[in-house]
């Protein structure tokens, strides 16, 4: 979800008028209507109702308002701060190490949408993926800021993921990362849910509308990617994961063919899919997702951008029940 489609989505509600929105942002009526209908397929419910000569809320349109005006207000702060120290952020040489969560949700060109906010010099920085036990030995290898020599003029942010089922691994990393003067800050969380054709659901032998528990996921089964979600899945199911493959086209590709199921977060673009279904767990676990750097880079401009940008994206989920950001 894009922070100017929210701008638009927030401007003709504010002036019950696609045509007014388009004048006040120099565009076309029909693209502002393409804008806002990219916004309705993200929250999946439609935000407006169209009159001849104007546009009234419905009750989505209206629970959305005040996140996109948010996001939007947050947005415009930071370009106005970055603004006010360009050659202070220049000097900032940046690494984003992601959690294949990003990858595999789609969630990348987020991430660079964030980072090119800033209008950095090039080259672009570099966004690179990794489990999360990597992410921290990165973090804690890198020299707090400021310091003397090259390595240490890198500001380097990693966006972890902490599964519930993994609870002293998790403890373990967040204890490494204090230990080491890295501040972790829990960004939101949400609970995982099983994603299968309703053929192999029922072939599990699971009821329509049934939560899917330990016993249905080993006969489902469950394809996992390797890393910290494998290692979730076997603690989980309290066994070995049966097959892991960590291409999401090739799992997707595996249960569409009715062949097992994944776990997949609910907002997943995957659980949109109409020949798919998702379910939860019987017994759920919780995910979650947080952001660890050196305190001082916190107060960067990168990543406030970072923020400012994955707040467009799941503040609308959040408003749907779909997340809880912390």
């Amino acid at each position: 979800m894009r922070i100017d489609h929210l701008r638009y989505f927030a401007d003709a509600a504010d002036l019950q008028s696609i045509k007014l929105a388009a004048e006040k942002n120099c565009m076309s009526p029909q693209g502002i209507s393409r804008a806002i209908h990219n916004v309705e397929e993200a929250i999946g419910a439609p935000l407006f109702v169209r009159n001849a000569n104007s546009v009234l809320l419905t009750r989505r349109g209206h629970d959305l308002l005040p996140y996109a005006r948010r996001v939007v207000a947050d947005y415009d702060l930071l370009l106005a701060q970055n603004r006010q120290r360009p050659q202070d952020t220049a000097q900032k040489r940046i690494e984003a190490y992601c959690c294949t969560f990003f990858f595999v949700m789609g969630l990348l060109p987020l991430l660079r949408q964030g980072l090119r906010g800033l209008s950095l010099p090039p080259p672009e920085p570099p966004i690179i993926q990794m489990h999360t036990a990597p992410i921290v030995t990165t973090l804690i290898n890198q020299p707090p800021p400021p310091g003397g020599g090259d390595d240490s003029d890198i500001q380097r942010v990693g966006l972890l993921l902490f599964f519930d089922t993994s609870t002293e691994q998790n403890q373990a990393l967040q204890d490494s990362l204090h230990s080491h003067g890295i501040a972790y800050r829990p960004y939101l969380r949400y609970h995982d849910v099983v994603l299968a054709t309703p053929q192999a659901f029922t072939a599990a032998g699971l009821a329509p509308g049934d939560p899917v528990g330990r016993q249905a996921l080993t006969k489902l089964p469950v394809v996992s990617s390797s890393g910290e979600q494998r290692v979730a899945l076997e603690h989980y199911l309290g066994s070995p994961a049966d097959t892991c493959i960590e291409d999401i086209g090739t799992r997707l590709q595996i249960i569409r063919e009715g062949r097992g199921g994944i776990l997949v977060p609910p907002f997943s673009q995957a659980a949109s899919d109409e020949s798919l279904e998702a379910r939860d767990l019987r017994t759920p676990y919780g995910v979650e997702m947080g952001i660890a750097a050196h305190p001082e880079v916190f107060d960067e401009p990168f990543v406030l951008s970072l923020l400012t940008t994955l707040n467009a994206h799941f503040r609308p989920l959040a408003a749907n029940g779909l997340c809880r950001l912390l």
